[in-house]
């Protein structure tokens, strides 16, 4: 057993939740999880558990040094070394784990018993390929088992990142343009791709858009233990709603917090004149995304997805919208397939059914405006009696690259005033100037 008194405390730390039952069912959990992994650990190996109550969060046992047999003494250890993973969103986390660093044994986020020939095997198999995010990992992993005092393990993994290196191996997640999905008759890239490192991610949104954001995000997360039940993440993903909301910065907020690359279809290679060709490089695509994780971007996807049966249209267009159905339906890939558009009443009512999440991005309402606003204003001070709520009402109905746009410019011309403050007058200037170009 890991003990009621620390487990209780770390709960109750996390959740702020006073109520006695609600701590006593979390650390009852624990407790039950962890008397099934204590008995087979071995010295140098770790336990997990996993639990979604009271909130998601993962929970990595193993005997502190110096205990006599497995499981141990698994009592609080002053200036132990531990993690605990958890969901980044969660209220006063960081708080919660500064008072708890120094108390407690390390807790942290396994899965199953782990060893140090499962870790040589990890590192192996992900430098089959160099990636610089992959190499900072393992090096931040190594200098975590050197601080542990596995020193002759930290050896071993450096050696395997020393090999790889060495041997010039081509960085995995890189995407050159032969990698990339091309048209028949040009060989043109039919996608482009956006690096992770390169991904916007910042939004405001109102809490209830931003939660089905969050729980696409966390399904994607625990899409393994979701196969464990025969479940699948949504991971076809329809995003509508007027233009300058964030439809296209949903998308890349969506691939970074996912970890993947964002592959963008280019609609002037995909369209083709030659019959059949724009519904064969439709296939292609899909089938690149289907071999490695990425996140497919179909930005203003009524191009190809519009209703069937309109007298103006050809035929090859309802057979390139019956291949695109097809092909959203068959989709089981490890990534996303992201599509976004302003005119959802254009689009093909069969088509809304073959995604698991439709979100509409709207305008922002007065709160999420003022928290743009700042946001926007981030990197430069404003005047201390700015009027926020003014400004708010100023910018009503408009777009969240409207907003944008007025801030940035009335920021330049703070700037080039050579003022260190943006005053409402700059900000006036810049909303006038902003009617005029509309």
């Amino acid at each position: 057993m890991i003990g009621q008194t620390w487990a209780a405390l770390i709960v109750h730390r996390l959740t702020n939740d006073k109520d006695r039952e609600v701590v006593e069912r979390a650390c009852g959990e624990i407790d039950r999880s962890a008397s099934s992994f204590l008995p087979n650990l071995q010295p140098g190996e770790a336990a997990i558990i996993e639990t979604d109550f009271p909130i998601p969060m993962t929970i990595q046992i193993e005997p502190p040094s110096g205990a006599s047999r497995p499981g141990e003494k698994l009592m609080p250890c002053p200036k132990s070394s531990w993690t605990l993973g958890m969901p980044s969103s969660t209220a006063g986390s960081e708080i919660a784990l500064a008072e708890i660093r120094d108390s407690f044994h390390r807790v942290g986020t396994i899965f199953s018993p782990v060893n140090s020939t499962l870790l040589k095997r990890l590192f192996s198999a992900i430098h089959q390929g160099m990636d610089s995010d992959v190499t900072l990992l393992c090096e931040k992993i190594i200098n975590d088992e050197r601080r542990r005092g596995h020193g002759n393990l930290a050896k071993e993994l450096a050696a395997i990142v020393a090999a790889q290196k060495q041997a010039g191996k081509p960085m995995l997640p890189t995407q050159t343009l032969s990698q990339l999905p091309t048209s028949r008759r040009e060989s043109a890239p039919l996608v482009q791709n956006i690096p992770h490192e390169k991904l916007r991610h910042h939004m405001v949104l109102p809490t209830d858009v931003e939660a089905r954001f969050m729980r696409v995000e966390k399904e994607y997360a625990a899409r393994e233990r979701l196969a464990n039940f025969g479940l699948r993440p949504r991971n076809r993903i329809l995003l509508h709603g007027p233009p300058g909301c964030g439809k296209s910065l949903g998308a890349e907020r969506l691939a970074w917090a996912t970890g993947l690359s964002l592959q963008k279809v280019r609609f002037d290679t995909l369209l083709s004149s030659y019959f059949g060709e724009t519904a064969t490089n439709l296939r292609k695509i899909f089938d690149a995304a289907t071999d490695r994780p990425i996140a497919l971007f179909l930005d203003e996807c009524d191009t190809i997805a519009r209703v069937r049966g309109d007298r103006n249209d050809v035929g090859e267009m309802s057979r390139i919208v019956n291949m695109l159905l097809q092909l959203l339906e068959d989709f089981h890939g490890q990534g996303l397939v992201i599509a976004a558009t302003n005119l959802d009443e254009a689009l093909d009512p069969a088509i809304f059914r073959r995604f698991d999440e439709v979100l509409e991005v709207p305008k922002p309402g007065a709160t999420e405006t003022v928290r743009l606003l700042k946001l926007s204003f981030s990197t430069l001070a404003t005047e201390p009696d700015f009027p926020w709520q003014e400004a708010s009402v100023a910018m009503e109905n408009r777009s969240c690259s409207e907003i944008v746009k007025v801030c940035q410019n009335a920021a330049k011309r703070s700037v080039l005033a050579s003022r260190e403050r943006v005053t409402w007058k700059d900000f006036e200037g810049a909303m006038a100037e902003q009617r005029r170009v509309a």
